[in-house]
């Protein structure tokens, strides 16, 4: 049986090919858009924000089960700020957020699980802008109760002793 010399392998091809490739970082002329999030106040409301690198357009749109927010000329060059937050285990009204782009703009897609009358705003940081958006808590949520953390149990302590499982061996 003839071996295939090195040259001729596909993996090795492919290989050449992947480190022949010149590595060229994507042009940004616009705004940037980055850090989409979800948090939870204390309250039992809940917070979307994403932040942009300059001053933009924003737009609202609401249709039932979704509040979309279109920013203006902005881009999303990373592709993990387009992942979908998955938000299901909260309890809040939102049930996904995701950076979708539209043409030469992008969207902050807000699905939600219960109906709900969302609060905007805008707010100016150093790197740009803050869109953030507040959710009044769950319908039938009781407040979360402000509880004392229990303290720290004590350091744990090794026993000696054998148990033995039935039929079996302590080991």
């Amino acid at each position: 049986m003839s071996e295939q010399p090195q040259s001729l392998r596909p993996a090795t091809r492919r290989a050449v090919r992947k480190q022949q490739r010149p590595r060229t970082a994507p042009v940004i002329n616009g705004p940037v858009a980055t850090y989409p999030g979800f948090k939870m106040l204390a309250d039992g409301t809940s917070r979307v924000f994403v932040e942009v690198s300059r001053k933009v357009d924003i737009t609202e749109h609401k249709a039932q089960g979704r509040v979309v927010y279109r920013l203006k000329g902005v881009s999303v060059p990373i592709r993990t700020n387009r992942l979908a937050l998955l938000t299901g285990f909260f309890a809040s009204p939102i049930g996904r957020i995701q950076l979708v782009a539209e043409g030469d703009d992008m969207d902050l897609v807000i699905d939600l699980r219960a109906p709900s009358t969302p609060q905007h705003k805008i707010i100016e940081s150093e790197g740009g802008i803050v869109l953030q958006v507040d959710f009044p808590k769950l319908a039938g949520q009781p407040a979360p109760a402000q509880t004392a953390a229990p303290p720290p149990p004590g350091p744990a302590k090794r026993g000696t002793d054998t148990t033995r499982i039935q039929g079996g061996s302590a080991y």
